[in-house]
C-alpha cells in the first residue's frame, strides 16, 4: 500500500513489537507530551489518516499532526464515555471524522471477503477456546491489565451448522 504507519501504545515494548511488525515508529500516549513526540518522529510530514479505537482527549490533538484535509476513523470510544472531542481545529483544517460500529451483515460479509482476498492475518495475543464464564473473565482481565498485544479471540462452535454470514 505504501503507507508509513505510526502507533501510540502505553507500552514501549508494544511500541517495539509495531515497528518489527512494520510500524515506522510509535509514542507513548501516556506522556504529556506524546504529539510533539510524533510530530518530531514525521518531520516535515503529516498523517493522512487516523484510526483510532479508543477515542479520549488525545483525539482533540490530532489535528497538530494532521494534514489538511485529512481523515479520522474512531472505532470504539472505550477510552471515553464522553464522545469525540471535534474541535475548530478539526473544522478549520477540513478534517473528516468517521464513525464506524459494527456495521451491517453486508459490510462483515465485505470484510471477510477483503481479508481473505489481501490475506491479511491479524496480530492475535491470545486465544481461548470454549465460551465459558471462566474464559471470559480471564479475557476481560487481561486486556484491563493492557497485557495483550494483538487481538483476544473467545473461540466457541456453533451448536447447529455454520454461521451464517
Amino acid at each position: 500500500v505504501g503507507a508509513h504507519v505510526y502507533v501510540t501504545s502505553s507500552s514501549p515494548e508494544k511500541i517495539q513489537k509495531a515497528i518489527q511488525l512494520g510500524a515506522k515508529g510509535g509514542v507513548n500516549y501516556k506522556e504529556e507530551n506524546c504529539m510533539a513526540q510524533l510530530k518530531k518522529l514525521l518531520g516535515s510530514h503529516l498523517i493522512s489518516a487516523v484510526i483510532d479505537g479508543a477515542g479520549g482527549p488525545l483525539c482533540a490533538s490530532y489535528p497538530r499532526v494532521m494534514r489538511t484535509g485529512g481523515i479520522i476513523v474512531n472505532y470504539g470510544q472505550t477510552a471515553s464515555t464522553q464522545g469525540f472531542p471535534y474541535t475548530m481545529t478539526h473544522v478549520l483544517k477540513n478534517i473528516d471524522v468517521k464513525g464506524s460500529t459494527m456495521g451491517s451483515r453486508k459490510e462483515f460479509r465485505d470484510m471477510v471477503q477483503l481479508v481473505e482476498q489481501h490475506k491479511i492475518k491479524p496480530v492475535v495475543s491470545r486465544v481461548w477456546h470454549g465460551l465459558t464464564a471462566a474464559s471470559i473473565d480471564e479475557a476481560i482481565a487481561t486486556m484491563s491489565k493492557g497485557e495483550q498485544f494483538g487481538k483476544l479471540v473467545l473461540e466457541f462452535s456453533p451448536t447447529r451448522g455454520s454461521p451464517k454470514l
